[in-house]
């Protein structure tokens, strides 16, 4: 899965908090709401209603000097990062990277364990995508211990559930037939959710793929059936 449009998002709407600041925004977004609930609306509609927001709720030598400043065309229609783009790390993101990386190592203590435990679901995502990215050194047999610690397998929030999935089916700790795997795409109607779970299980075995699928594709949305 390509991550960037949705980190870029989450990014460009922190930028924007940065810019107008945090009181003015939280305005912005009751606005925004309030406005748009229940309608669709394209890219130039957003531009559009925070430019005249930002016109109604600054001076006009201060909305100038902002709009100046938001570079939508670099944010909203360049491909990659801005050079705006916040730097989001922290201590416990590194702390969630290090308890993968020993793990991946065979070097985990039990401290690992406890920090593991205290994070939120956020810092255990963490860990997953560290994992996902060491794949090609990660075995079946490591994956167990780890689960067997960390307890992934009993997580129920489904941003780390696909996660955790498209990453046990990768290194082959969970095989066809994907069952547990099948009970959540029963579950979920988020495209990029269930495009990254089929794509793995399409590498595995594309006959289970089409038959999970087509037992609940009258659940998905049109455009995620596709």
């Amino acid at each position: 899965m390509n991550i960037v449009p949705y980190e870029k998002g989450y990014q460009f709407l922190v930028y924007l908090e940065s810019v107008i600041g945090e009181s003015k925004f939280q305005k912005f977004l009751k606005s925004y709401i309030n406005n748009f609930e229940a309608k669709s609306l394209g890219v130039e509609d957003f531009v559009r209603f925070l430019s005249e927001f930002i016109k109604s709720n600054f001076s006009r030598r201060e909305s100038k000097k902002i709009l100046n400043i938001i570079d939508f065309e670099t944010w909203i229609y360049q491909p990659g990062y801005p050079v705006d783009k916040v730097n989001l790390e922290t201590d416990e993101f590194d702390k969630a990277q290090v308890i993968a990386q020993n793990y991946i190592n065979s070097k985990q203590t039990k401290s690992d364990k406890e920090i593991y435990n205290s994070f939120d679901i956020l810092l255990k995502s963490i860990v997953i995508m560290e994992l996902t990215s060491n794949t090609d050194i990660i075995t079946p047999k490591l994956v167990s211990k780890i689960d067997s610690e960390l307890n992934f397998s009993n997580e129920t929030n489904p941003m780390f559930v696909y996660l955790w999935l498209s990453f046990a089916i990768s290194v082959d700790y969970i095989q066809s037939p994907f069952t547990v795997a099948d009970e959540f795409l029963g579950t979920i109607g988020r495209n990029f959710v269930l495009t990254t779970v089929y794509r793995e299980i399409i590498k595995k075995d594309e006959n289970i793929a089409r038959g999970i699928l087509k037992k609940h594709q009258l659940f998905y949305h049109p455009i995620a059936r596709q």
